[in-house]
């Protein structure tokens, strides 16, 4: 795959106050991610869609994660689950039809996404 990178996410705990705070530092442009089903803020750096705010919930923490294209995300996460990661999410539908995602933490707990159109 070329560009094996697809975007990253940024949990926070105040997705105003984030969005603020990384438009005025960057000049990236925010808009609310209508189609999901929880709190997401789209980061758009000018052309192109490069990330988004993810609020966290409850007793969920903050973190930092890079999404990697793979051609089947569920595929890939069993794959790293026998390599030693720990699954996060399991494969998941984004209700907005846009793919799949997965998402696991590697052995030093880094948590790594993995999107896939199919």
């Amino acid at each position: 795959m070329p560009d094996p990178l697809d975007h990253f996410e940024i949990g926070v705990t105040d997705l105003d106050k984030s969005a603020e705070f990384y438009s005025r530092l960057f000049g990236w442009e925010m808009k609310p991610d209508e189609g999901s089903p929880d709190p997401y803020m789209l980061i758009y750096p000018g052309e192109g869609l490069i990330g988004g705010l993810n609020l966290c919930q409850g007793d969920m923490p903050t973190y930092v994660a890079i999404y990697v294209k793979v051609d089947d995300c569920g595929v890939t996460l069993e794959k790293a689950l026998e390599k030693g990661a720990i699954k996060i999410i399991g494969k998941t539908w984004l209700e907005s039809g846009q793919g799949w995602y997965a998402m696991f933490v590697d052995p030093d707990m880094n948590p790594i996404g993995l999107w896939s159109r199919e």
